[in-house]
């Protein structure tokens, strides 16, 4: 009966009829949690396999070489794609690579403006539809930027305006309870990039990610002290 009932209201409130918000939540109020557990994990490992059938190979190969000559990477997302922005940025910073991601939009447009054509742009969205992150894109672009971008497969209006695309599966209904496994697609293309990017620069990569860690450790053992 609640699968009729969750079936029926999704009919009821698809996108085409309105903008009504409607979770796609496939679990029941009596789902045990190894149910959720499994299904979860089963679902994460299915989708990983199609993040590397989809993935291209060139892509990659281009944006590394991108990242590694760009005089600097300004990264955008907002809500839960800001999250992958934000690691992005973390793991760019900590190989040394001169990388901004400020998640207020108005500076992310800010950014944008001020870019100039041997700078990039990396933005995330999962919908591929976000104004939020079109209109820093779209003023990127204007100024000769390079744009990669890691989005839903399928066209969409980010897919159309970058020059590089990650295609992660399209797993979910943009009208979601919360970003779940799209999530963790963006983060595994963030991982492989990350990984790619220190084969490339091994020496330099493996000192830089030392002397990070060992500022933070020191930080670490006097905030101990204290």
């Amino acid at each position: 009966f609640n699968s009729l009932k969750l079936s029926l209201a999704k009919d009821v409130y698809s996108p085409e009829k309105t903008d009504a918000f409607l979770p796609d939540f496939n679990f029941e109020s009596s789902s045990s949690m190894e149910t959720i557990t499994s299904a979860l994990i089963q679902t994460a490992t299915n989708n990983f396999n199609n993040v590397g059938k989809l993935l291209n190979e060139k892509t990659l190969f281009n944006t590394v070489a991108l990242i590694l000559k760009a005089r600097s990477i300004q990264i955008g997302g907002i809500g839960a794609s800001a999250v992958a922005a934000m690691d992005l940025y973390q793991k760019l910073t900590r190989l040394g690579i001169c990388a901004f991601f400020n998640q207020e939009t108005h500076m992310q447009l800010t950014a944008a403006a001020t870019l100039l054509p041997s700078d990039m742009f990396f933005a995330f969205s999962y919908s591929g539809e976000t104004n939020d992150i079109l209109l820093p894109v779209q003023l990127a672009k204007e100024r000769n930027v390079q744009v990669v971008a890691v989005t839903r497969v399928g066209e969409n209006s980010l897919s159309k305006l970058a020059d590089f695309i990650f295609a992660i599966p399209d797993t979910e209904s943009l009208s979601r309870h919360g970003a779940t496994i799209s999530r963790m697609n963006q983060l595994l293309i963030i991982d492989i990039l990350y990984t790619a990017l220190i084969t490339r620069a091994m020496e330099q990569s493996l000192a830089n990610i030392a002397r990070t860690r060992k500022v933070i450790s020191e930080l670490n053992k006097k905030t101990l002290k204290i």
